[in-house]
């Protein structure tokens, strides 16, 4: 049987371990505060890139909004669909293209969003701090993305 040869000496000395980690408990905190909203974390980062790009867009679709948060469109769809059924957005024909759909925030959207902001930011805004430089750290993950 061929050894397997880590060039890391545990788990904790790997970069991709450690964010995995730090991810998982980020994301885990972030459901359970968002449960009593009845939201789930891809629902409210659906919601919150909606309501941005709604405000630069007059037809925002579903295909913008699964470009910007670099989701799968299928999946896109459905969590967008489940949105609708909670009377959290409408999702209408767009002008244009019979394929696509244009999405917009309902009132009631806009104040379920307002109050997840608000829980999603202070929990972030508590986490981070932890942190000796929140920017830097936050340009690195930029810088990543790239």
């Amino acid at each position: 049987m061929d050894k397997v040869h880590f060039t890391y000496k545990s788990p904790e000395d790997a970069p991709g371990f450690l964010l995995y980690k730090v991810y998982t408990y980020w994301h885990r905190e972030i459901r359970r505060s968002l449960r009593p909203l009845g939201l789930t974390h891809a629902q409210f980062v659906f919601l919150a890139n909606a309501h941005w790009m709604e405000q630069r867009s007059d037809e925002l679709t579903q295909s913008d909004i699964a470009r910007r948060t670099e989701m799968d469109v299928m999946m896109t769809s459905n969590v967008l669909r489940k949105l609708e059924k909670k009377g959290l957005l409408n999702r209408a024909p767009h002008s244009r293209d019979t394929r696509a759909k244009v999405i917009s925030l309902t009132p009631h959207g806009r104040e379920v969003l307002a109050q997840a902001v608000k829980v999603v930011e202070d929990f972030d805004h508590r986490f981070f701090a932890q942190l000796k430089a929140p920017e830097a750290f936050k340009k690195e993950l930029m810088r990543l993305m790239r």
